[in-house]
């Protein structure tokens, strides 16, 4: 029959064991979460690559195609004097009819 030292014994191996499973377990757990992510960034990288590539493409023919900014500005100038042009213009004629 088992006495008490033989209980206590199979209780300590019983521990033990249950912890080497547990450690067991964790470190497959460990190593299938670091698979996992891997595998889900080569799948993120493979999807999204060739749109982020695709937009940076597009980026650089939108502005390959702008006006440079000193052009803008210049034309931005030229516009206002026009303006300026048209509203003096628009006084003299004004003046010429009211003069008839």
């Amino acid at each position: 029959m088992l006495d008490e030292k033989d209980l206590l014994s199979i209780s300590q191996l019983m521990a033990q064991q249950k912890q080497e499973i547990i450690d067991e377990l964790d470190t497959r757990m460990d190593q299938k979460m670091t698979d996992f992510k891997r595998d889900t960034i080569a799948m993120m990288e493979a999807y999204f690559n060739p749109k982020f590539n695709l937009l940076a493409e597009g980026q650089k023919n939108i502005l390959a195609t702008l006006a440079p900014k000193n052009r803008v500005e210049q034309l931005e100038e030229e516009v206002d004097f026009l303006k300026t042009v048209i509203r003096s213009l628009s006084r003299d004629v004004a003046e010429l009819k009211k003069a008839q």
